[in-house]
């Protein structure tokens, strides 16, 4: 697993707080000024974005096509909310594949909203590097991707990379692998590596060096699975991470050292539900995490969606601290067949419900039927720094925890459902 978004990191952290909104940010809440929406696909607008603005009550302000920009807009009453049909799906892929409903629940006066996506740019290359002392295989992890490769020289081994923009920070871990256990021996660290599609890197000169342990132990853990992804954050970005386990004492990652790197740790707790606690800040040597009232409320059934209330539902325990946020997708069929399509919706967190809202039947009616085919095929609820406010212009644009990160350091906590 990698953490691409983790490139902007160690120079500019991400910032979706109301201070600093990088132009698609949330701005202060200000009655008659438009909330707009912004679609972009690799960096270009996309045009033709059908988009739904809705009061809070699910009464239509309006019906907005983006334009040239990728932008539509309309003045919504604070906790309104705003559906973007199809932001990336052609209608070609819909009708193969279904339609693809983006909503924004408890929007205000003035967000300016964004919808982005990247597609994935693969550079693939011959790396070279030489033997270790010791041992008999070799970890690949940069800042975009990670692989394995065969030392010695010679012809190399082809390295298949995505999102590199032309350069990466490489790290080579040098392990002796006995059957099934693999003890990291040594490493070597090249930053700012230049990177070239069907090109060749040459590291065979570089020196293998002694790991440092990096320490990781929890107080007040439950009797849970506990797995541990520790990343490096050097100037290109996150470096995949190192993993490991907590068995009810500390655990030890041996690890290059980079000077003025820090660290993302993501510690996955598995009870009923799974939970990520995400923790970012200045790289330590021992990694302490006190578990107490730091988990949500666990989500203890799968959820389900009622067409009568238009509401999705689940149980969770009592125990916890209070999420921010809830996102969640549902799987729909129409009965007779004719249509079916995908609807994820984020807005503020209420225990145990997330309404949806009614939408407007120029196209179709989006509203699932009792005789419908309907799944919730996703369930997430997250406590962010800066709670939902923070987060609600680019919400449906997190694909994984560690794309919460906020700020030079603090700690983002989610719970998915079984």
């Amino acid at each position: 697993m990698t953490y691409p978004r983790l490139a902007i990191l160690a120079t500019s952290w991400v910032l979706w707080a109301c201070g600093h909104d990088g132009g698609h940010g949330n701005k202060p809440d200000a009655p008659g000024m438009p909330t707009a929406l912004t679609v972009t696909r690799s960096g270009s607008p996309v045009a033709g974005v059908h988009t739904y603005f809705l009061n809070a009550d699910s009464s239509l302000v309006a019906t907005v096509d983006t334009d040239a920009a990728g932008t539509a807009s309309a003045v919504v009453g604070a906790g309104g909310s705003v559906t973007a049909l199809d932001p990336f799906t052609s209608a070609s892929a819909a009708a193969m594949e279904g339609d693809d409903l983006r909503t924004f629940l408890g929007v205000q006066p003035g967000d300016q909203l964004a919808l982005t996506q990247t597609d994935a740019k693969s550079t693939t290359f011959t790396l070279k590097v030489a033997a270790a002392s010791n041992a008999n295989t070799y970890d690949v992890l940069t800042s975009c991707g990670a692989a394995s490769v065969v030392p010695g020289g010679g012809a190399g081994g082809r390295v298949t990379l995505f999102n590199c923009h032309g350069a990466a920070d490489i790290v080579i871990l040098a392990s002796a692998l006995n059957g099934v256990i693999k003890v990291p021996v040594s490493g070597l660290y090249h930053p700012n590596v230049a990177l070239t599609d069907g090109g060749t890197v040459d590291l065979t000169g570089d020196t293998y060096r002694a790991l440092t342990g990096v320490t990781f132990n929890y107080a007040n853990a439950p009797n849970a699975t506990i797995s541990i992804s520790h990343t490096l954050v050097s100037a290109a970005g996150g470096l995949a991470p190192f993993v490991t386990a907590f068995t009810g004492k500390p655990a030890t990652l041996q690890e290059p050292t980079i000077a003025g790197a820090t660290e993302v740790v993501d510690t996955t707790v598995g009870l009923t539900s799974k939970h990520h606690v995400v923790e970012w800040g200045p790289l330590a040597a021992t990694y302490m995490l006190d578990l107490a009232n730091v988990l949500l409320p666990d989500l203890t059934a799968a959820p389900s969606f009622s067409a009568a209330t238009k509401l999705v539902s689940w149980t969770e325990g009592a125990a916890g601290a209070a999420p921010d946020l809830t996102t969640t997708t549902i799987d729909v069929a129409r009965s007779d067949g004719s249509r079916h399509w995908h609807w994820t919706v984020a807005g503020p967190y209420t225990a145990g419900t997330l309404a949806f809202p009614v939408l407007p039947t120029d196209v179709t009616d989006w509203a699932p039927a009792a005789t419908d085919r309907v799944s919730v095929t996703a369930l997430t609820n997250a406590k962010v720094p800066g709670g939902y406010a923070a987060v609600r212009a680019h919400v449906h644009d997190v694909r994984d925890p560690t794309e919460l990160i906020a700020g030079p350091s603090g700690r983002v906590v989610t719970v998915r459902s079984p």
